[in-house]
């Protein structure tokens, strides 16, 4: 099997985690200071799988190997749950580069699962892949919460889980789809390592945010081996990742953001020397990018993001700036 895509262990498995302690799964979560903490959703869907189905003879292995495969384990996911023939995963974010690891780290493994399925099977199987990220909380009134199950389990539950189940079905096939929320994170990281003199103040983003990408900027970030150990990545790598990234459209999501979201950004992130060995996704790809729309500069693409942030309303607007400020680069 691929090296990046490994079986699960009962150590590792949905039960397993599930089947811990209910106090022990919270406290993990959030540590001894009970503060709230920012969890990434990484969701894998098969494509096609009512078709594939109908079509395809050997479907039951490829549903149990896709159900009972994961990412490699550097990532440090941890299975959430499965929903048929799609897979959730999480994990807590330990600052901005990690959240750019997952995204390149999660589209390899799509792609290394279908070249699995090729060579095992020869059949093709494509992934569709959505990442989003929530507040999760302790308090009862908060916007995304941890709920006990009785006879199931425990499970996440809001708003932004809601939103990115949304944002899920918009997936498509050897892409990775991005929450917008997570977008302006890296467009903002990227402008000040562009210009770390840049003025985000007229943005309104809390201090939190600003001061830790100066701290970082402070810090030496033309050295970039010493950040990449500190990091896990380094400013060349996030930057690669960054281009890769495409603003895609724009898109109505039901409920989302309290009511027929029509502005609703999707941003799709393919690395092009991961397919390039893969002729048709190549193609699919380079369509893409004949796709794309006009070029716009960091910048502009900020100054999108917060006028449909504040168009939304419904507090959508805070809550990004909440979520910017439990970022620790």
């Amino acid at each position: 099997m691929n090296s990046d895509v490994a079986e699960t262990t009962n150590e590792d498995s949905y039960m397993h985690w599930q089947n811990r302690d209910w106090k022990e799964n919270v406290d993990q979560l959030f540590g001894q200071d009970g503060k709230d903490q920012l969890a990434l959703f990484v969701a894998f869907d098969i494509c096609d799988s009512t078709r594939l189905k109908y079509d395809i003879s050997v479907w039951r292995e490829i549903v149990y190997t896709f159900l009972n495969s994961r990412p490699d384990e550097y990532l440090r996911l941890r299975l959430l749950k499965p929903l048929g023939d799609e897979v959730v995963f999480f994990k807590q974010v330990e600052n901005l580069f990690s959240i750019s690891n997952t995204i390149a780290a999660a589209y390899k493994y799509s792609i290394n699962m279908h070249k699995m399925f090729k060579d095992r099977l020869d059949v093709d199987i494509f992934i569709k892949t959505t990442i989003w990220a929530a507040r999760i909380s302790k308090e009862d009134s908060a916007e995304n919460i941890i709920v006990n199950v009785e006879s199931y389990g425990w499970d996440f539950v809001g708003k932004d889980m809601d939103e990115g189940f949304r944002l899920a079905g918009k997936a498509d096939k050897n892409v990775v789809i991005i929450d917008p929320k997570i977008m302006m994170a890296f467009a903002l990281a990227k402008e000040k390592i562009d210009n770390h003199k840049a003025d985000l103040s007229y943005l309104g983003i809390s201090s939190g945010f600003t001061n830790s990408l100066n701290s970082f900027i402070q810090q030496g970030i033309s050295d970039d081996e010493s950040i990449r150990v500190r990091f896990g990545s380094s400013k060349k790598e996030f930057l690669n990742i960054m281009r890769d990234i495409i603003f895609d459209k724009e898109v109505k999501l039901k409920g989302v953001w309290g009511g027929e979201a029509k502005q609703y950004p999707v941003f799709k992130y393919y690395d092009m020397e991961v397919s390039d060995e893969i002729a048709y996704i190549r193609v699919q790809h380079r369509r893409h990018k004949r796709k794309k729309n006009p070029k716009l500069s960091n910048k502009e693409l900020i100054e999108i993001l917060n006028e449909r942030f504040r168009q939304a309303g419904n507090g959508v607007n805070e809550k990004v700036k909440n979520f910017l400020e439990l970022i620790a680069v």
